[in-house]
Order: structure tokens, then sequence, then C-alpha cells
């Protein structure tokens, strides 16, 4: 409808609108009638057939010169009339009504001719009325039937390809064009096989596609990209494993695609580079020294030709377990239950691999020289070279090493280095029990400390009675045999309950008590 230039509104009836209208180019008055449709997918409306209709009976007139080509209003409606307005078929119809700007009721008694219009380079063809009245059938491929309101409403066209090579695929969307357009360029892979078909869309939904197109092969080229994501993944000792994402066939550009693996070591190996082709990722080279570094770069090529010269990146061959243990450890203690180790940091061309850390093993022999096997090692971050070590137990013989270790595991451990932790309390005794025989006694009996932490020189007892009001002060007993499991108190208030506290002793203080509460054998 772009042909046309609105003037004005004629008038309006129950299933449209008239407008009146000027040709652009030829500057022809005609009357273009517009008629909504309300249901697209029920295809085409009663009132819009029987527009069709009016012009099929002209066919009959006897003045009717009728076109060599024998299809009718009939068929074209009838082919028409399963389609929705959203088909994009290739006989689709577009009808407009052209009138001079002479009033109708000045045409009375005109009779009708029919007549083949000269054809025009859209396929139009016109059904003339004497007094310049006439019917004009535009036939636009690609569009929906009938009336401009359908036209006009094709919001965007898809462009579909099939990729002949590669057929599973099925058909895939390669541009969306908006507007009304008839052409647009297409980004298309060098070397492929394709195929193509339209549909257009509308606020209604999409059209059925049109025809495919006949083959088309685009012309091979060298590579445009190069492999993404190079990277090395060696896993074993003495191996590079060079890997990288696959490029997508469509991609290849041309035929005998391949990668070019180039690889050099970053340190004394010069500007050789060493050259392989393969198929596919990964690449694999062998006898090449663990954990060394190299220069590594993957390059596409065709037939055509090399794609465009890629940048190299570092990678490593496979690690293996460290050589050498760390050098110069040494110890300091700090109290009986903390000290502070520290060590040389190792050198990295024996750890063989990236460093993950230290690990510090102390191992406790025992306070009375039977062993109790080593303990759970201290993990140290590989940039420190010290580490505070608590929770040490006093009095108390310990064996220290240090490792280093990678991904592949441990090295050898430091020599090892041993020490003993200075006295401290004791813990509480093991366990207290009351005894009493009389009105005024009361016997304590108890275990000794499982952790003395020193040499245990005696016992500290503390009493006192239970009162409602307020404790009463606290008396002690000190008990000097470190051997003692049992102690009497005598002169205790037989109508009273009383309060006991046992601690074990040593050369730094008292222990950790035990606590129990109990009365004498009149009251209990």
């Amino acid at each position: 409808m772009e042909q046309y230039s609105i003037l004005g509104r004629i008038g309006e009836g129950a299933h449209g609108i008239v407008f009146k209208a000027k040709h652009i180019e030829t500057g022809e008055t005609v009357a273009l009638k517009k008629v909504a449709l309300r249901r697209l997918e029920d295809g085409i409306p009663n009132q819009a057939l029987r527009e069709i209709k009016a012009l099929q009976e002209i066919e009959d007139n006897e003045h009717s010169d009728v076109s060599s080509d024998r299809r009718t209003w009939g068929d074209i409606v009838n082919s028409q009339r399963a389609a929705p307005c959203g088909a994009a078929r290739e006989d689709s119809l577009h009808v407009e009504a052209r009138t001079s700007s002479k009033r109708r009721d000045q045409q009375e008694g005109v009779g009708l001719t029919y007549r083949r219009a000269e054809k025009k380079t859209r396929g139009t063809y016109k059904a003339s009325l004497e007094k310049k009245q006439s019917l004009t059938l535009v036939r636009l491929p690609s569009l929906c039937i009938l009336l401009y309101e359908c036209v006009s409403r094709w919001d965007k066209y898809v462009v579909e390809f099939e990729d002949q090579g590669s057929k599973e695929s099925g058909w895939e969307e390669l541009k969306r064009v908006i507007g009304k357009k008839s052409r647009t360029n297409l980004p298309l892979w060098p070397y492929m096989s394709y195929r193509f078909r339209v549909i257009a869309i509308n606020y209604v939904g999409k059209s059925g596609s049109s025809l495919p197109s006949e083959i088309h092969n685009t012309p091979a080229e060298v590579p445009d990209n190069n492999p993404a994501d190079v990277r090395s993944e060696s896993i074993d000792p003495d191996t590079l494993v060079i890997t990288w994402e696959d490029i997508d066939q469509r991609n290849f550009n041309g035929p005998d695609f391949k990668y070019r693996v180039q690889w050099r070591r970053v340190v004394g190996s010069g500007p050789t580079w060493h050259t392989n082709y393969t198929t596919t990722s990964p690449f694999t080279v062998s006898d090449i020294g663990s954990f060394s570094a190299f220069e590594i770069k993957v390059q596409a090529v065709n037939e055509q030709g090399v794609g465009p010269e890629p940048d190299a990146v570092i990678g490593y061959s496979g690690e293996d377990v460290p050589l050498k243990a760390p050098k110069n450890v040494g110890i300091e203690l700090i109290n009986s239950t903390t000290l502070r180790v520290n060590w040389v940091a190792i050198e990295k061309k024996t750890v063989r691999g990236h460093l993950l850390g230290y690990k510090v093993y102390v191992t406790r022999t025992g306070s009375r020289g039977h062993h109790r096997g080593p303990e759970s090692p201290v993990v140290v971050e590989p940039t420190e070279e010290k580490k505070l070590i608590s929770d040490l137990r006093p009095y108390s013989h310990y064996d220290l090493a240090v490792a280093v270790f990678n991904s592949k595991g441990e090295g050898p451990p430091s020599e090892t280095l041993s020490f003993n932790t200075s006295e401290g309390v004791p813990g509480p005794p093991m366990s207290l029990m009351l005894d009493s025989q009389s009105e005024t006694e009361m016997t304590l009996r108890w275990t000794p400390p499982d952790h003395p932490n020193g040499v245990l020189n005696g016992y500290a007892l503390q009493y006192q009675q239970i009162v409602e009001s307020e404790d009463s002060p606290l008396q002690l007993e000190a008990i000097d045999d470190p051997t003692a499991t049992h102690f009497t108190l005598k002169g205790l208030d037989r109508h009273s309950h009383y309060r006991f506290f046992l601690m074990g002793r040593t050369a730094l203080g008292d222990g950790e008590a035990i606590m129990r509460e109990g009365a004498t054998t009149l009251d209990g």
C-alpha cells in the first residue's frame, strides 16, 4: 500500500471503511476499502468472499474479454480459503476498489464490461467498469490475501536455513528482518551448503513457511578464529597435556580441517617451536620432565591456509611428589602447652608442582616414656614459614617434623626434633566418693588425676557447710602424700550438709578440683 496516499475518508459500512486515495506514480484517484479481520486463523471472512464473488460474475458478461489464463476467481478463492491470513503463500491476493471522482448517483445505468488489463510488474490485473469505475486485483507474492489491513500488520520476517551437511539439525533461524522489506543480506559460513525459507510474523503469530530455496554452496576460506581456552591439564609426571575447546564444524571454513599444536620450554629451549597436528583435543607430549613451564599455542588450519596467529599461553607438565624437605627447622617453647616452629622456605624447583603448603607433625611419646602415636598434622599455608602450635600436654615428650606437599602428595619429612614440655598444674582426680561411718566423721576416697602434668606431690582438700542463708567459709586440709587415695575428716556437725573439693598438686600449684556434696550418717 506504499504506492497510495490517503486523501480522506469516504464512508463506512457494516464490514469496512472506504478511503479516498491517490496513486503516487500515476496520480489516479482511487477508493480503497479496508476490512478488519477479527479471527485470522479462520481464513477469509464471508464478506471478503462476497467482494470476490462479485468480480466472478463479471466473467459471464457478454462484453468480457477473459484472459487466456483460465484460472477463475473461484479457483483463487478455493486455493486461499483454507489458509489463514497469516500464511505466506505464493499466490495470495490483495484487492483494491478504484473509482473516479464522480459521485455514485451520477453513474446510474452504467453497463459493465470486463477486459484483461495490461500485466504489471507485480502481477496486477484490472477489471474495468464504464465511467472510469474499476476493480483492481494485485498479486503480491508471499503476502496474505485481500485487504490492506492484513498486509500492513506484518511486523517482521524470519529467515531460516537448513544445513545440507547436517540435516538432523533441521531448520534453524538465521536472521530476523524488521519492517516491510523484501530482501536482506545474510551472514553465511564459508564452505557450507544451504537452503533457505522465510516465515512472516504479525501480532497474531507466525505464518507458514515459504517453499525452500534452491541449494546454495558457499566457497571455502581460511579459518576465521583459533580455538578458545587453550591450557595444560597435565596429570601424570613427565607429560604435557595440551587441551582446548574444539571449534564447531561450521567454523571449519574449508576441507581438511585440523589443529596445529606448538610448544617450547619457557627457559632454556631458545626460539625453536616443536610442532605437531591433530584433529581433536587434547594433545599429549611425553618424556618432557615433571612440572616444567612451557609456552603453548594452538592454531586452526584447513586446505585454504591457517587461521590468525595465536597468542602463546603458559602451561606446565605433570606434577610429581616434592623432592626435598624444608631446611633449618627450629622450635621455641613459649609455655607448657605452646610452642613456635619455623623453617626456611623450600626451593620451588624441588616442589615439582604447585606448592599447596606445609604439614607440621607433632607426635607425643608420653610423660612416662610409653608411646602415644602420631597426631593429626597441622597444615600451614604455602606463604607462611612459621606456626604457633598450642594445646600441647604439659610435662610430655614430643617429636616434631615438617614436610611440604603438592597435589601429588607429600615430600620427605625434615629431620625429627625432640622436646619436652614443662610441668603444669594437674588435671582433676578421676573420681571422688564419700563414706560416713559415724555421726561426726566423713571419709573421702579418690583415684589420682589421669593427667598429672608434672610430678604429683600431694593433694589439697577444701570443704564447707551448706547453709540456707549463705555458704560458710572454706576449710583446708593439706595431704602431702602423693600416693594417698583416701582421707577421713573428724569433728563434723552431725546436723549439717557439706560440700567437698579435692585437687591434685604439683610444683606449679593446685590443679582443677573435683566436687561432691554429702552429710554424716545421722543426717543421712
